[in-house]
């Protein structure tokens, strides 16, 4: 084999490897959410009781508050969806980049009078975080908070895994955390 030709056959080696090997990914967003239907069974509008059937069978009564809006329309036979939703999205910081103070917030919304019944309460939080440790081996990351509490996290999912396999002590992280609950009767 010539000079030219060894060389030529490393660079392609080498080119292959880099091309396998991504660079892990600076952001990661993961998000579940659940849906369940129940069926109504019965509404007591003097006790505002509500009680319904899901799909394991089971029979739940909920307790309509006060803030419930149109309760009226909700009969036996309708349908009352549930969707939960829990979302995390995390973001390593270029060194120059400023902390973002902790924040919080909650929203909520519900029908307008005479709409069908239906409402959604929502609440996220958003911190910045330094890196204390890694454990690539076992998916676990250590981390501080701005009051100097010590949190570990093990990455159940391949996005985390990933992003946190590019971490290292003295990284900062911003979390974006959120949940959320939307029902609606039809």
């Amino acid at each position: 084999m010539k000079l030219d030709q060894i060389w030529l056959w490393i660079g392609c080696v080498f080119l292959a490897a880099c091309e396998t090997t991504p660079p892990p990914p600076e952001q990661a967003n993961i998000r579940d959410e659940v849906l369940v239907e129940a069926k109504v069974l019965a509404v007591d509008k003097a006790s505002r009781e509500i009680t319904l059937q899901p799909p394991s069978g089971s029979k739940v009564v909920l307790i309509a508050g006060p803030e419930v809006r149109n309760l009226d329309q909700i009969e036996a036979g309708n349908t009352m969806k549930v969707a939960y939703t829990v979302s995390l999205s995390a973001r390593r910081l270029k060194p120059d980049e400023m902390n973002k103070p902790a924040a919080g917030e909650v929203l909520a919304a519900r029908a307008a009078k005479g709409e069908a019944p239906a409402g959604v309460i929502g609440a996220g939080v958003t911190m910045t975080v330094k890196v204390k440790s890694v454990d690539k081996e076992s998916h676990i990351v250590v981390f501080t908070t701005d009051d100097e509490m010590l949190h570990a996290v093990e990455a159940q999912r391949d996005e985390g895994r990933q992003f946190i396999a590019g971490l290292k002590p003295g990284d900062r992280v911003e979390l974006i955390y959120a949940e959320a609950v939307a029902i609606s009767v039809n």
